[in-house]
């Protein structure tokens, strides 16, 4: 039983940082999330939900496929995919954000 609490716990605490960073009063803070949230929504359905249901990837996603994963099954092939653009999504939005803030910073630097 102490083993589910603590998975529980371990679970929580990325969600409850996600509803704090979406609802922060930042601005810097909420348009990161506000971005990437349903880019990776997107995402998701396009190579986790669009195989379950119809059982295979949408054709632009397996034509670009190397032939290694194209052999996998589509679950697997789609898993693959989100992990994979799933991190260069969150690493773009991040690296945007931290552009957008040394600009930001720099601006202000410069009028104050």
């Amino acid at each position: 039983m102490p083993a589910l609490i603590a998975v529980q716990r371990d679970v929580s605490r990325p969600l409850t940082a996600l509803r704090r960073a979406s609802s922060a009063r930042a601005r810097g803070v909420t348009w990161p999330v506000a971005l990437a949230t349903p880019l990776l929504a997107l995402w998701l359905g396009l190579t986790m939900l669009w195989p379950a249901l119809t059982g295979a990837l949408p054709a632009p996603l397996a034509t670009a496929l190397p032939e290694a994963l194209a052999a996998a099954s589509p679950a697997g092939a789609g898993l693959a995919l989100f992990l994979a653009g799933a991190l260069g999504l969150v690493l773009a939005v991040y690296l945007l954000a931290a552009l957008v803030l040394a600009l930001s910073s720099r601006r202000r630097a410069r009028m104050g």
